[in-house]
């Protein structure tokens, strides 16, 4: 790594003149890096050592490290691609941020104050004005001192990753810090050392091979230095030959032998498919950056360090804190960490005698104690510490939440905040996103695929899906994200917010409240202990949480009759198709997924099999009828049996489940053989049989 480069702050520049761009552009040689980041076709000429994208590909250059940033943000700002991209500059860079003459006279004149109507992103504004603040120092003298503790603590992570290779099976490693930290330098040091030494072959997987360029740099790197100290003749090609990148999906679905896998960029995989690559690889680090909170990053932070505990209670956890890319005194790094709140975390959590609340306690909390109120856009933009504690909350709540997030908090007029304080602390917030309201001809473009509007989920979708036009004139409100602090958890705070948003959106004339989320059985209780109702299942995978989402709804007491005979219309189009669309559109859902729906939404719509088909799966219990002779009978009889609750109650999940995927997805034996990791079709038929004689018993002995 050059050191004599990286010792050096970063410059941040702001112009809102183009030809001062190309004059910058001309200070840099060809072996300099240079990235151009804009929604429109920019004025710079393209050469050799000049990169042009646009915000949505910056996510192919994470990993990388360039020299030189152009961002504009002229016609836009994309704040998820800014802050994301700002981390692969290398200390002594460049960033350049082209403003619109509007805006950079406005800045100019400091007419910063919050304006109602104003167009311009908040945070962009944010960022301008703290980075403005250091502008007069000297950004490209060197830093102070050179921090020698950040190399020890880097071979304190290298140590660790070959140990995970050498030392016990499944004790994965997980690596996180914030970027520039030299986790890939870590990764590809690590990996030269146990190839060369150990003679082992690695596997390194990313969600694209340019993420992971630094840390094949570094390895081959690290093997030249281990010639040149030790005059071997090893060859660098033996590196390229002994660690072999292979995409997640190729990965999964071919599962080589490895020594060891590297999950770089793990927080950009959805999580599913990390579970699956932990449970059938022996040895596998995990490296992510915390930061930003692109692509999956919390998502891995909350739910996947949870699955590990869980599973492998022995896992090991290393960081890195130090920057490498930069110095550790940055003063762009502070200002984009200050302006966007890319390091934002909850306040300290309350003392153990606070957080451990007896059940009277409890009780005083829900009915009297917890405060709720809403918020405006001002008083978030007066209040840097409520905003703070906000979005703190949703970033440590929430796998999703981003910097995007943050900007239409505090700028989106259609986005509502609802917190909930307990003795002057918050200790809950909820975002909600007004829907609806369209016009007829929009409703009729939407109904008609011609037209998709940004946002306005719940309306567009009971038009393009059910097929219900007027859908779209009704008043939504959804709940897009809600978090409570986690020592303030189970303890109803949340129901009890939503009931307060239900209340407030009656109030406001609101039809229908809803929400969208991906589907695990905690959540679809708790959606429907608040009464609400499934209106549909997404058939598409979110990306990250590899989980399939849900839309739950419930009208208001305010709700117009016309909307309200809307929700249940489509409430009796999704309940008519469910059990057919679990044998076809449902039939890759996992079978908790669908038992939690069938118990909570069918518990009164199915009646008793009649006195025959009963008699037939009684004869199928008594091997007198096959498999195949009763097929349909064995579906009439499981619908009913799993909708009442003295029946499935006896049954544990495992056979829940296995008659779900059977019987009602209508999976092929030999997926339920693989999936229930039965011996062969012999054994899975008989798992059947017993579990539905087991029923059959219960019923008759009634």
């Amino acid at each position: 790594m050059n050191l004599s480069r990286h010792n050096y702050r970063r410059t941040t520049l702001i112009f809102d003149d183009q030809e001062k761009l190309a004059t910058i552009l001309s200070r840099h040689t060809q072996s300099s890096r240079v990235l151009s980041v804009s929604p429109v076709s920019t004025e710079l000429q393209s050469q050799e050592n000049l990169i042009i994208i646009t915000p949505d590909n910056v996510n192919r250059y994470l990993g990388q490290e360039f020299d030189c940033i152009f961002f504009d943000a002229r016609k836009g700002f994309d704040v998820n691609a800014f802050t994301a991209i700002t981390g692969t500059l290398v200390g002594g860079g460049e960033l350049v941020l082209n403003l619109s003459s509007p805006l950079a006279n406005q800045l100019k004149h400091n007419k910063t104050a919050y304006q109602e109507n104003q167009t311009t992103s908040p945070l962009l504004i944010r960022f301008v004005q703290k980075i403005q603040s250091s502008l007069d120092e000297q950004q490209r003298q060197a830093a102070a001192g050179v921090n020698s503790d950040k190399h020890a603590e880097q071979q304190q992570v290298i140590d660790k990753i070959k140990r995970c290779a050498l030392g016990h099976a499944k004790r994965p490693l997980v690596i996180t810090a914030n970027r520039g930290r030299g986790k890939s330098a870590c990764l590809g040091m690590a990996a030269a050392d146990l190839v060369i030494q150990n003679n082992k072959q690695i596997i390194i997987t990313a969600p694209r091979k340019a993420n992971v360029k630094i840390f094949y740099q570094h390895a081959i790197q690290q093997c030249l230095s281990q010639q040149k100290t030790k005059s071997t003749n090893d060859d660098s090609a033996n590196i390229t030959n002994s660690i072999t990148f292979i995409a997640p999906d190729e990965l999964l679905n071919n599962k080589p032998e490895t020594s060891l896998l590297i999950v770089d960029e793990a927080g950009a995989i959805p999580v599913q498919m990390l579970q699956e690559m932990m449970t059938h690889y022996n040895r596998v680090v995990f490296s992510t950056t915390v930061d930003g909170y692109e692509g999956n990053g919390r998502g891995f932070d909350i739910r996947f360090k949870a699955t590990l505990v869980k599973k492998f209670p022995q896992w090991r956890a290393a960081t890195l804190k130090q920057p490498m890319r930069w110095p550790i005194d940055d003063p762009l790094e502070a200002a984009l960490n200050d302006a966007f709140l890319l390091s934002c975390a909850t306040e300290k959590q309350l003392p153990p005698s606070q957080a451990k609340l007896d059940g009277a306690e409890l009780q005083l909390i829900e009915s009297q104690s917890i405060k709720f109120q809403s918020i405006v856009k001002s008083k978030l933009h007066q209040d840097e510490s409520l905003l703070r504690q906000i979005y703190g909350l949703l970033v440590n709540a929430h796998y999703q939440t981003r910097p995007s997030d943050l900007d239409r908090i505090l700028s989106d007029k259609s986005l509502l905040v609802f917190i909930a304080f307990y003795q002057k602390q918050l200790v809950a917030t909820a975002l909600i996103s007004e829907e609806g309201n369209l016009s007829v001809e929009q409703c009729q473009a939407i109904e008609r695929g011609k037209v998709r509007l940004a946002g306005h989920l719940l309306p567009q979708s009971l038009m393009a899906y059910q097929g219900d036009v007027q859908a779209g004139e009704f008043k939504f409100w959804r709940v897009m994200r809600i978090a409570v602090k986690p020592e303030f958890q189970r303890n109803k705070i949340a129901s009890q917010l939503i009931k307060h948003i239900e209340k407030q959106a009656a109030n406001a004339s609101v039809d229908v409240l809803g929400t969208s989320y991906s589907l695990t059985p905690d959540i679809i209780q708790f959606w429907y202990q608040l009464d609400f109702k499934c209106s549909r299942l997404a058939l598409r995978k979110d990306s990250s949480t590899g989980s399939y989402p849900g839309e739950f709804m419930k009208p208001t007491s305010s709700s117009k009759a016309a909307a309200i005979t809307s929700f249940k219309t489509a409430l009796s189009r999704f309940e008519r198709a469910f059990y057919y669309s679990m044998t076809a559109s449902y039939s890759t859902f996992e079978p908790a997924i669908l038992l939690c729906i069938i118990q909570n939404q069918f518990n009164q719509q199915v009646n008793q099999p009649p006195e025959k088909i009963i008699a037939d799966v009684l004869r199928y219990t008594e091997k007198a009828r096959s498999f195949e002779m009763v097929e349909w009978q064995l579906h009439q009889f499981i619908v009913w049996c799993l909708t009442q609750v003295q029946l499935e109650e006896k049954l544990s999940s495992s056979e829940k489940y296995l008659l779900i995927a059977k019987l009602l997805q209508n999976k092929p034996w030999q997926t339920v053989i693989k999936e229930f990791e039965l011996s062969g079709k012999k054994q899975a038929e008989q798992a059947v049989r017993e579990t539905i004689a087991k029923l059959a018993m219960l019923l008759t002995s009634q």
